[in-house]
C-alpha cells in the first residue's frame, strides 16, 4: 500500500464543493476514502439533496476511512432523493 492509498478526502470538503458550486452538473467519485464523523456524512447527504443543478453522479468504490465512525448509508439514501438527477 502506498501513502496515497491512505489519504482520505474529508466529507466537509465535498460539502463545501457542493455548496459553493451551484452550477455543478456532474460529480464523479471513484475509489475514494471519505473521512469524517456521522454529522459530516449527514451534512454531505443534505448538500447532495439540496444541490440545485446536479444531474449526474458516479459514486463507485468509495468507502469511509478507517478512522471514520460513519457509514455511507446517508449518502446512498440522499442520492436516491436528488430531484435534479437524470432519470435514464
Amino acid at each position: 500500500i502506498s501513502d496515497i492509498d491512505e489519504i482520505a478526502l474529508p466529507a466537509v470538503c465535498l460539502v463545501d464543493l457542493l455548496r459553493n458550486s451551484s452550477g455543478l452538473q456532474a460529480l464523479k467519485l471513484d475509489s475514494i476514502r471519505i473521512s469524517g464523523d456521522r454529522d459530516a456524512f449527514d451534512d454531505l447527504a443534505a448538500a447532495l439533496i439540496c444541490h440545485p443543478s446536479l444531474q449526474e453522479i458516479y459514486f463507485s468504490g468509495c468507502v469511509p476511512s478507517e478512522e471514520s465512525m460513519a457509514t455511507l448509508e446517508p449518502i446512498a439514501s440522499a442520492i436516491a432523493k436528488i430531484q435534479t438527477l437524470d432519470q435514464e
